[in-house]
């Protein structure tokens, strides 16, 4: 998996966080606007907005969503929680 983000971005902080938390192997590459065409990310969001995951199946955006995704592959960190019922 890779994620694509700018440069000090606190949602992309939460998502390396996470990231690291659940043992997943993440590259992270930092960039710049002008650099998405180059760099595939208009393919990964359809509004060319960063944090981006690339992903084997495709694009995740939107750092709740990542976050989503990595609690769905390690269920054993438990991030979902419980309900009361």
């Amino acid at each position: 998996m890779k994620l694509f983000s700018f440069r000090n971005q606190p949602s992309a902080n939460k998502i390396l966080v996470t990231a690291k938390l659940c043992n997943l192997e993440l590259d992270h590459e930092v960039v710049a606007t002008k650099d998405f065409n180059d760099k595939g990310i208009d393919k990964l969001h359809p509004l060319r907005k960063v944090p981006c995951l690339k992903t084997e199946e495709g694009g995740i955006f939107g750092s709740d969503a990542v976050l989503r995704h990595f609690a769905r592959l390690a269920p054993e960190m438990k991030l979902y929680g419980r309900n009361l019922m």
